[in-house]
């Protein structure tokens, strides 16, 4: 079914002469890519003046959706909801076609719910498997500090401990210098005593060594023979 304004469109398109892109070469281009495009739309504009109706068809992925349109009108016309087969055609297309984007949009939210429904399952295991860590982690915690606890505690005493046995050791060490000054000062005056002693003894003998000379000078010699 072809429509009178299309008829006007391709006559005014078939009676004007194809337009030719300029091009500029340039070692300077910023933009080649465009160029390549345009050459590519050669073949299609004189192609055109041959076949001017081949100008009007649509890409492959509007052919495939016109296709399934379509089909679509044809199977609600024959097992869909009730529909009337004299309608405009543009009326009905539009109607199907609205009946369509319906199902997808009603297809795309239950995909999305679907998908929504797995990712939260997916989190909900995931928290459960890091609730039970974080419950491991902090059982270690605790013994740890318990632990740690514990340790603080032996160190107080041993350092209790340590204090005590450097006042011991100091005071032993005290009583050791004490009893080395005793020592000292015992043999001081065990020397000084036995000096003495020596020199009053040779002082006596040397009296008596005087006294007997003495003695002998006065007293006449006694001649018994006689």
């Amino acid at each position: 079914m072809e429509f009178p304004q299309a008829q006007a469109i391709d006559e005014r398109l078939r009676n004007k002469p194809p337009r030719i892109p300029r091009f500029v070469e340039s070692d300077n281009n910023i933009n080649p890519i465009t160029n390549e495009i345009e050459l590519m739309k050669l073949p299609l504009l004189f192609s055109s003046q041959i076949q001017p109706t081949a100008f009007f068809l649509p890409p492959p992925e509007t052919r495939s959706a016109t296709i399934n349109l379509d089909k679509a009108i044809e199977f609600e016309l024959k097992h869909g909801r009730k529909l009337d087969p004299q309608m405009d055609r543009k009326k009905l297309r539009r109607t199907v076609s609205n009946r369509i984007s319906a199902q997808k949009s009603r297809l795309r939210k239950a995909q999305y719910i679907h998908d929504m429904e797995r990712k939260v399952n997916e989190l909900e295991e995931t928290l459960t498997f890091l609730e039970e860590k974080s419950a491991r982690w902090l059982e270690k915690r605790r013994l740890l500090k318990v632990q740690n606890e514990t340790l603080h505690h032996l160190l107080a005493i041993r350092e209790n401990q340590a204090n005590q046995a450097q006042m011991v050791f100091e005071k032993n060490k005290a009583e050791v210098n004490r009893l080395r000054e005793v020592e000292k000062a015992l043999l001081r005056m065990s020397l000084n005593d036995g000096g003495m002693s020596s020199s009053s003894c040779s002082g006596f003998f040397e009296d008596d060594e005087q006294v007997g000379s003495g003695m002998a000078g006065q007293v006449p010699f006694l001649n018994f023979d006689a």
